[in-house]
């Protein structure tokens, strides 16, 4: 009896051993489920860290396309303008010296017409002291002949 005792107890030794054992692995086992889900998340949490940063890359990289595309269209505005005012200043260029070069035909019509005035005025000159050369010596012709005529007609009486 005293052999199925020491049985019992031994039975009951590996028992207690064996659930030791056991509690042992289950918790070795909880531990390792433990570190792989610590891992798990930190693998999670790189791959979120990792998809952020390629997303703010490529945000970047957008912003920096529009940017240069904005600059460009900027650039082509600016030429365009530039453009469009140099061709403004070139016409008015041309209309001033259309301008001017009305303005030079105008004073030397108005030279030529002065000098045609002043020929005309030296003519006219000419003309009224003949027409006055001419009548004066018309009236003096007519005094002489009156004063004949008188001379004769106190003659006669």
């Amino acid at each position: 009896s005293r052999a199925v005792t020491d049985l019992g107890h031994r039975d009951r030794r590996a028992a207690a051993a064996a659930a030791a054992a056991v509690q042992q692995a289950v918790a070795a086992e909880r531990e390792r489920a433990e570190n792989a889900a610590d891992e798990l998340r930190a693998e999670k949490e790189a791959a979120r860290k990792r998809e952020v940063a390629k997303v703010r890359r490529e945000a970047a990289a957008a912003a920096r396309a529009a940017e240069i595309d904005h600059e460009l269209r900027l650039g082509r505005h600016r030429k365009e303008i530039k453009a469009y005012a140099d061709s403004m200043v070139d016409e008015e260029r041309r209309r001033a010296s259309e301008a001017e070069a009305r303005a030079d035909e105008a004073c030397e019509a108005a030279a030529a017409l002065q000098g045609a005035i002043a020929a005309l005025e030296d003519q006219l000159e000419v003309l009224r002291g003949s027409r006055v050369g001419g009548l004066l010596d018309k009236v003096k012709t007519l005094q002489a002949t009156v004063t004949k005529l008188g001379e004769r007609k106190k003659v006669t009486r």
